[in-house]
């Protein structure tokens, strides 16, 4: 009965400090795009709760869609001549496609003003290729250096994911700057 009811209260609760981050991003999509019309605190926060949810279901669609994608190859590809062509084909399209989908959802969502389609396109596609090259870094640091676990110990878990949390934010908001400071 405690543990129901504690959830009950944690549920919301962490959605209510998740809608903090797309909070943020939308803070820095004020400053890059300039502030948006004047909105009462429980309108933006009832707004960012929504895209709050919106984006956790493009991330949870986002995570099932490889296992989906692999077990679809699975199940097709005994049917079709296997070739080096088509093989992983699937699998390395939606783990392609997967991250552009989600810059484009907060391109569109985020900025206090609705921007052109050259905009969106134009950060979308920055963001796709900055993220693409921090994550082929990273991960070649986080297989690479044997010492982080070492120096970070456990915390290690929390802190490899805030460090890519920071890069992403970081990426975010370098690609909506490059697209909108090109596009005038």
């Amino acid at each position: 009965m405690i543990s129901n009811n504690a959830g009950w209260i944690g549920i919301p609760a962490l959605l209510w400090t998740a809608s903090a981050l797309l909070s943020s991003f939308r803070s820095g999509m004020q400053a890059v795009f300039g502030i948006g019309p004047d909105q009462s605190f429980i309108h933006v926060k009832i707004k960012d709760l929504i895209r709050t949810i919106l984006f956790i279901m493009l991330v949870i669609a986002s995570t099932f869609l490889h296992p989906f994608s692999s077990a679809l190859e699975g199940f097709l590809f005994p049917y079709i001549p296997d070739s080096l062509l088509f093989s992983g084909i699937f699998v390395k399209l939606t783990a392609f496609i997967s991250p552009p989908l989600l810059f484009l959802f907060i391109y569109i969502t985020l900025p206090p003003i609705k921007q052109s389609k050259s905009i969106i396109r134009n950060s979308t596609l920055i963001a796709w290729f900055l993220w693409e090259l921090a994550r082929l870094a990273f991960s070649w640091y986080i297989n690479y250096t044997t010492s982080l676990g070492i120096f970070y110990g456990t915390y290690a878990a929390l802190v490899i994911p805030a460090i890519w949390l920071y890069y992403t934010a970081v990426i975010t908001l370098l690609s909506a700057e490059i697209a909108k400071r090109t596009a005038t």
